[in-house]
């Protein structure tokens, strides 16, 4: 029947509403609706519909078919979605020969979209039938191959959940677990092993994900044992096996086990099944052996390059290894080529990537106390690790923010930044804890706190040599500032022993140069020099914004040698200490003076409007607070703007903040 015929017989039983609902139901049977025409009352019930059904209907026209089609449909009754692709995979070009039968003879109705669909009103009697039949744990495991073969995620899960199949569980998760990850789709990934979990599932498939997820989780120590435990189940031949060694691998680096990491990714990449794997593996590698400042750093990289795949990641991972490694052999700023070639490639790689070289960007950019425009890339860094639910990436994060912060004078936003980190980390030692107490010192020591800084940081052994050799770098400049020579001397000492990074080695170099002027040394000058023409070498500006914030009197020295107070005056700039130059008779770069003279410009109601939006408040809160009105404060802000040459509301807050 048509839909305006099937609607004139249900017209003295159904209003119009239930009668549409009817009519979409039956799609057309004239058995059906004749029952739903003769059911009683104004809204016949389900249940005399569906016994009507097997009655009437169903059962003689399951019984016509062929044994064949009998088959297709009763397994397909298991799918939660038809298409054409499933029934190639079900059984060829012979499944289309029925499926045109089963349409013919009424199993199958046309969507709006023109596509084959089961119709409705049989599906639960077909699922009934199947349940019936002797083959079904077959047809079922059949009809789950086929849609895993189809990358139906979804349709396999709904089919686990209908039929009860939590067995079926460990062939979805190994079919779908890359794709998965890389489309960053947790939650259902998340709500899969809870079911296995619920239902008493064990399988290494099972740990392999869950480890995955406490990854990314920033549960390193429980994704290292997860990940352990799979690798014993797996043969080599196994397609995960790499799989299970690469996250074993990662979260082995993430909790300070580098010399196991490293076997573990050695061990994934010899089986890995394919170039990109290969290259998955010996990134993390790089990191691993970067940290234990090993050789194979350097080779691990020119591994990296010689299997270029011509893919984005891998040019971005080239030039962020560059970065790092810039860190321990001192290539310098002038010969890393390509950072914005890498930025600019940035929307066409995975975010865990993305999010990653942000980082690492942020990290160089503070490293040349570049402060301000590392600003926006934490920001960018921060915001992908939100969104995509990274929560291994905190800590290091909220450590590099903190350092951008102390940078920009920002030391009560460093401290909370401090305090995240350490709640967003699941160790109690190594890297990020250590990292977390070398910075609160640096906190304290340029905010003169003794109580803070008299104590030394602890340096202990299961964090890398990097930071070990930090915590060692930051006391000697501790001791150093409060004139403890000798006791600087021998933590400068065990510092450069410990690591050959170049931000330790800058602290050390400065805290000998504060040493050689409290002690009115004939070679302070040239120790002072020394120092610094290795951060102009190695970069890494920021220790000295460290060492003379915490030894205001190394600016006075500095001063005194016109060629180095010409040479500093951009990082003074940088790093908004002009008050600092001021005093010690530094000179800043022709804009510095620009903008100090258009600050003088200022008239006294612009500089307590610029105070007040520095202290956050709205311009309805300033209007309120200065007994004036909301235009005559935006009058005044744009002026404030074009005096001081900035383009908005945050540049300006950053100068009232940071321009002393």
């Amino acid at each position: 029947m048509t839909p305006e015929e099937a609607r004139d017989v249900l017209a003295p039983v159904a209003d119009e509403e239930r009668r549409a609902q009817l009519v979409e139901l039956c799609h057309g049977w004239p058995a059906v609706l004749g029952l739903a025409a003769r059911a009683p009352g104004p809204s016949p019930p389900q249940d005399v519909l569906l016994d009507g059904l097997y009655d009437y209907f169903a059962e003689e026209l399951f019984q016509s078919a062929s044994p064949e089609l009998q088959r297709l449909l009763c397994q397909i009754s298991a799918a939660p979605c038809l298409t054409r692709n499933l029934l190639e995979r079900l059984d060829g070009p012979p499944a289309f020969d029925l499926a045109a039968t089963a349409e013919r003879d009424g199993f199958f109705h046309r969507t709006e979209k023109g596509e084959q669909s089961l119709h409705p009103l049989l599906r639960a009697f077909l699922e009934h039938r199947l349940n019936e039949r002797s083959d079904r744990v077959q047809l079922v495991d059949d009809l789950t191959q086929a849609l895993l073969e189809n990358e139906r995620w979804d349709d396999v899960w709904q089919l686990i959940q209908d039929r009860d199949r939590p067995d079926l569980l460990p062939r979805l998760i190994e079919s779908s677990l890359p794709t998965l990850l890389d489309g960053s789709r947790l939650p259902a990934l998340e709500s899969w092993i809870a079911f296995g979990h619920a239902n008493s599932l064990v399988s290494p498939l099972l740990d392999l994900a869950e480890a995955e997820v406490s990854f990314l989780a920033g549960e390193h120590t429980k994704a290292y044992a997860l990940a352990l435990q799979a690798t014993h189940h797996f043969d080599d031949s196994s397609p995960v096996r790499w799989r299970a060694h690469a996250i074993a691998g990662r979260s082995g680096h993430y909790s300070d086990r580098l010399s196991v990491a490293i076997d573990h990714l050695r061990k994934a990449r010899s089986i890995a099944p394919n170039r990109k794997a290969v290259l998955h593996c010996l990134w993390t590698e790089f990191l691993c052996a970067y940290e234990l400042e090993s050789e194979d750093c350097v080779s691990t990289l020119d591994q990296l390059i010689a299997l270029q795949d011509g893919r984005p990641e891998t040019t971005v991972r080239i030039v962020q290894a560059k970065m790092f490694l810039s860190k321990l052999v001192g290539i310098g700023s002038d010969e890393l080529p390509f950072i914005e070639n890498a930025l600019s490639l940035l929307d066409r790689v995975h975010p865990q990537v993305r999010a990653s070289f942000y980082v690492t960007y942020c990290d160089y950019l503070t490293g040349l106390a570049r402060y301000s425009d590392a600003e926006p890339a934490l920001s960018k860094a921060s915001t992908l690790l939100s969104d995509y639910g990274y929560s291994f990436g905190y800590p290091s994060n909220y450590c590099n923010r903190a350092v951008n912060a102390i940078g920009l004078r920002r030391y009560r936003h460093a401290e909370l930044l401090l305090d995240a980190a350490e709640r967003s980390t699941d160790a109690f030692r190594g890297s990020i804890p250590l990292y977390v107490s070398a910075l609160r010192d640096i906190v304290a020591l340029i905010k003169a706190d003794r109580n803070d800084y008299l104590s030394p940081t602890s340096a202990y052994a299961p964090a890398p040599k990097f930071w070990q050799g930090l915590a060692l770098g930051i006391n000697a400049l501790k001791c150093a500032c409060r004139g403890d020579m000798k006791t600087a001397i021998t933590y400068a000492s065990n510092a450069d022993s410990t690591t050959r990074h170049s931000e330790t080695r800058t602290l050390t170099a400065f805290a000998r140069a504060i040493i050689a002027i409290q002690s009115n040394s004939a070679e302070a000058s040239s120790v002072l020099a020394d120092a610094l023409l290795r951060v102009n070498r190695c970069g890494q500006w920021n220790q000295f914004v460290w060492a003379y914030r915490a030894y205001p009197d190394l600016l006075a020295r500095i001063a005194s040698e016109p060629k180095l107070a010409t040479q500093i005056g951009p990082i003074l700039l940088s790093a908004y200490d002009g008050k600092l130059a001021d005093r010690f008779g530094i000179p800043l770069p022709a804009a510095s003076l620009r903008q100090s003279q258009a600050e003088g410009k200022l008239s006294r109601r612009e500089r307590e409007i610029l105070q007040l939006v520095a202290d956050g408040l709205s311009n309805k809160e300033i209007s309120r607070k200065l007994f004036i009105s909301e235009v005559t404060v935006k009058v005044h802000l744009r002026h404030t703007y074009e005096k001081l040459g900035v383009r908005n509301r945050m540049e300006a807050a950053l100068h009232a903040v940071y321009s002393d």
